[in-house]
């Protein structure tokens, strides 16, 4: 009957429906590189050197050599890959004071504003300094991880910048509490340049993590990273 037919067709919306979940993410989440001079997204939107407002937190702008950052928002990780971190503590990595890791090449985090003469800091001051380990066993990829405090949807923008002589192929992560729920990846080239700015939904407590990985054993390479926070609004019922 046609009673039935509709009930049927109802299912079928409902059933399409709940396909979106509440951690969907909005936006544009592939890379760009550097034959978009504008960094414009689909949406207008446009990544640069500093934090969009309304914002809540810049990961290079809260830095201060130690956990939490100067708005204790902030963690310093070594990623295993395997659903597991461990907190960087206070060391050198090439002679530059930071948060490292274990290994004989650590993961390690230092930031640009303190060594604005290394090489991947150059037209990036102000970035922090991502140093990738070398994949040897037991190794850990340096990471950033945010911790949204309420339920909303926030955007999320940034830029990485490598130079020539790093790493000649690395990986960006950037997920939500393990690399299953991944939001954003891209591959990041020697002597490169990507920006990210897209909006996700969050609750509170949920970890946002941005991860940089070495894509061959015994490869190395630093990234400057710039890494933003900002209010969106709340999602959608």
């Amino acid at each position: 009957s046609m009673v039935l037919i509709a009930r049927a067709l109802l299912v079928v919306l409902v059933l399409a429906g709940c396909k979106q979940s509440l951690f969907d993410a909005h936006g544009d989440r592939d890379a760009a590189g550097d034959d978009d001079d504008d960094d414009d997204d689909d949406d207008g939107s446009v990544v640069t050197d500093v934090c969009p407002e309304p914002c809540i937190t810049s990961a290079a702008a809260a830095w201060n050599g130690a956990q939490g950052g100067t708005d204790d928002r902030w963690r310093y990780l070594g990623d295993s890959r395997a659903r597991s971190w461990t907190p960087l503590e206070a060391g050198t990595v090439e002679g530059l004071d930071g948060l490292v890791g274990a290994g004989a090449t650590p993961a390690a985090v230092a930031s640009c504003v303190d060594n604005a003469a290394a090489a991947t800091c150059e037209g990036r001051p102000g970035a922090l300094l991502l140093f990738t380990s070398s994949s040897d066993a037991g190794a850990s990829d340096p990471a950033l991880e945010v911790t949204a405090e309420a339920l909303g949807v926030l955007r999320l923008s940034g830029r990485l910048r490598t130079t020539a002589g790093g790493a000649p192929l690395q990986d960006v992560w950037l997920y939500r509490n393990a690399r299953e729920d991944l939001l954003f990846h891209a591959e990041l080239a020697s002597d490169d340049e990507i920006t990210f700015d897209f909006d996700a939904d969050v609750v509170a407590g949920v970890r946002l993590l941005l991860a940089v990985e070495p894509r061959a054993t015994g490869d190395r390479g630093g990234v400057a990273v710039d890494f933003y926070l900002s209010e969106r609004g709340t999602p959608d019922p």
